[in-house]
């Protein structure tokens, strides 16, 4: 909740910081990372973050809406809307999967 504060305050700096701490046993917080990233206007970072993201396997991680949703706002803030869109597909599938197991 914090992140988000500091986001909506436009206080990057601060959002950077908490994502820091968060982001190493939080994947929501390293999606919020890099949207923070590409407001700080370090894209190529933000960029490199959303596509390790990205690179995760349909599963568990794709069912969780706060994940998927900050990763789409990051992805949109480059550019990448294709890649949001996608992120949504990745989420029905994978609570689809968990649905039929």
């Amino acid at each position: 909740r914090k992140i988000y504060d500091a986001l909506d305050a436009r206080n990057y700096k601060a959002a950077l910081k908490l994502c820091e701490k968060a982001s190493k046993s939080s994947r929501v917080a390293l999606a919020l990372k890099a949207l923070t990233l590409q407001r700080l206007g370090k894209r190529s970072e933000s960029g490199a973050i959303c596509d390790d993201l990205m690179a995760m396997p349909i599963g568990e991680m794709w069912s969780d809406t706060q994940l998927v949703s900050a990763l789409t706002m990051a992805l949109t803030s480059l550019g990448r809307e294709m890649e949001a869109c996608l992120c949504w597909e990745r989420s029905l599938e994978s609570k689809y999967d968990q649905s039929i197991a």
